[in-house]
């Protein structure tokens, strides 16, 4: 099991219309501010008039904490450029989430900092070739373990022990949210692809097709069944 790991933030920014220029606005923690900037503030004015407003705007049952509802809502500037824009940013990335692919991909970070994961750092978050065209569509996880006491990861069933909770998460989270918030009509992906690093090397690759993923209930699977479900599986310690 991993640290606890560090929370979720939600930055928001906007474009003056008139200088056709983003500027950050402020940020938020657990759904409470931490940062506002000034050049946001001077362009747009004070950073919590936009975060009562949006409050007012969510859904009842909405949680300001949770990152999701600032993504629905804000996912991008609109067709005028006249929203501000909600970005999900964690030290496990190295870039922000944002938009419908942001909302899916947020869920898939959950399953990365759930308890029973062990994840260290994660190299790569994204569905599709990142930056390149493409018709093909992994949603792709790589991410490092980490040094763990009392784990011998070039023994099999150590891996298995570390691996397989974080890949269950990890499919469990993206579908509850793909499926929770109607987003299939804009984002597609056709299997997970997730690689577990450790010394800098791939220990353990799990490949799962959409259709083969969605026929089970995953809070009722158990972490050992991963191989069996997968549609690909490699793991160094048994090949």
């Amino acid at each position: 099991m991993t640290d606890a790991a560090p929370p979720f933030r939600i930055q928001l920014r906007k474009v003056d219309r008139d200088e056709f220029t983003a500027y950050r606005w402020g940020e938020l923690k657990d759904g409470e501010i931490v940062k506002r900037y000034d050049r946001g503030e001077d362009h747009f004015g004070p950073f919590e008039d936009i975060v009562e407003h949006s409050k007012e705007l969510f859904a009842d049952q909405a949680d300001p904490a949770d990152p999701i509802p600032w993504l629905r809502l804000w996912h991008n500037y609109g067709s005028q450029a006249h929203h501000p824009r909600a970005d999900v940013v964690h030290p496990y990335l190295d870039r922000h989430l944002w938009g419908e692919t942001g909302i899916v991909l947020t869920g898939t970070l959950r399953g990365l900092v759930a308890p029973s994961s062990y994840v260290e750092t994660v190299d790569a978050l994204h569905i599709g070739a990142y930056g390149e065209p493409t018709t093909d569509t992994p949603l792709t996880v790589r991410y490092r373990i980490g040094d763990l006491d009392g784990h011998d990861l070039r023994n099999e069933s150590a891996i298995a022990e570390v691996v397989h909770p974080t890949v269950r998460n990890i499919v469990q989270e993206t579908l509850e949210t793909y499926h929770g918030l109607y987003v299939e009509d804009y984002v597609d992906f056709d299997r997970f692809v997730v690689v577990a690093m450790y010394e800098n090397l791939p220990h353990c690759r799990v490949e799962l097709t959409y259709e083969t993923a969605r026929r089970h209930d995953w809070a009722a699977i158990e972490p050992e069944q991963i191989p069996e479900l997968a549609n690909q599986y490699y793991n160094t310690s048994a090949n």
